[in-house]
C-alpha cells in the first residue's frame, strides 16, 4: 500500500513541475506574443494535454 502511495506521490510531483513550467512558460513567451486573451487557454489547453501523457504513460507503474 505504501508503494502506490510513493508512486502516485511522484506523479503527482513530475504533473505539479510540468504545471509550474507550463505556466512560466505562458508569462516569458505566450503573454508577450499573443497577449493574455489568447495564451492562457493556449497555456490551458497545452497543460491539459501534458498531464493526459504524464498520466498515459506513468500510470501503468502502478500497477507494479
Amino acid at each position: 500500500m505504501t508503494g502506490i502511495i510513493l508512486k502516485a506521490a511522484g506523479i503527482w510531483l513530475v504533473i505539479v513541475l510540468i504545471a509550474i513550467v507550463n505556466g512560466i512558460f505562458r508569462e516569458k513567451v505566450l503573454t508577450p506574443l499573443l497577449g493574455s486573451d489568447l495564451a492562457l487557454p493556449i497555456s490551458g489547453i497545452s497543460l491539459a494535454m501534458l498531464v493526459f501523457v504524464v498520466s498515459f504513460i506513468f500510470i501503468p507503474l502502478l500497477a507494479r
